[in-house]
């Protein structure tokens, strides 16, 4: 939790409302400075890694936040097409699970350039969170039955793509919980 700090003209420092009396005020900012940039040293080296990894960086071509803001007919051929290097990137990282689970690859790119155009073209989409576009997307797509002409597109092969991006676990916790969970299943009391 972040308790504001104040070092005001008065030679006092405040923490949480309190006074902190004896302090140095040049040496509490050092201090301060300090110690703020030692943990951004540390999240810097321990996510690293992450901001370099090219699979987890092509992700990002899902962001539809990152897309253009721009109308759909109003954008150039660069921004319609923007993400499908990343998308490159993904297929031929997951190519062989991809054809094992039917994926048409040549689909999967023209369906990521039609489901931008769908998203774009429709403000309730565009503007809603990453959460509820693809929750949308996937319970939608391809399901005219309700909607007659207004029908969501079937985008099956590019939500493939998105839903393996989803699965990649960023951080060891998912990996923790297993072993916490398999230790409480097979205990040592449990295995007499």
């Amino acid at each position: 939790m972040y308790y504001p700090t104040e070092v005001n003209d008065l030679d006092s420092v405040t923490f949480r409302g309190y006074v902190l009396e004896n302090v140095d005020k040049a040496d509490f900012q050092k201090q301060r400075e300090e110690i703020v940039d030692a943990v951004l040293d540390q999240l810097e080296t321990r996510f690293k890694p992450f901001k370099e990894n090219k699979i987890l960086k092509a992700c990002m071509a899902f962001d539809h936040r990152a897309w253009s803001t721009k109308p759909w007919d109003e954008q150039d051929e660069t921004e319609r097409e923007a993400g499908l290097t990343d998308i490159d990137t993904l297929i031929a990282a997951w190519k062989p699970l991809l054809q094992s689970m039917g994926v048409d690859i040549v689909l999967a790119r023209s369906e990521f350039i039609a489901m931008k155009e769908h998203v774009s073209t429709r403000s309730n989409l565009s503007t809603s969170t990453f959460e509820r576009l693809y929750t949308h997307l996937f319970n939608h797509a391809g399901d005219d039955s309700k909607r007659g002409t207004t029908a969501v597109p079937s985008f099956f092969n590019a939500l493939c793509l998105v839903m393996m991006a989803m699965t990649l676990a960023v951080d060891t916790s998912i990996c923790e919980r297993a072993f916490s969970l398999m230790n409480r299943l097979k205990s040592a009391k449990r295995n007499r």
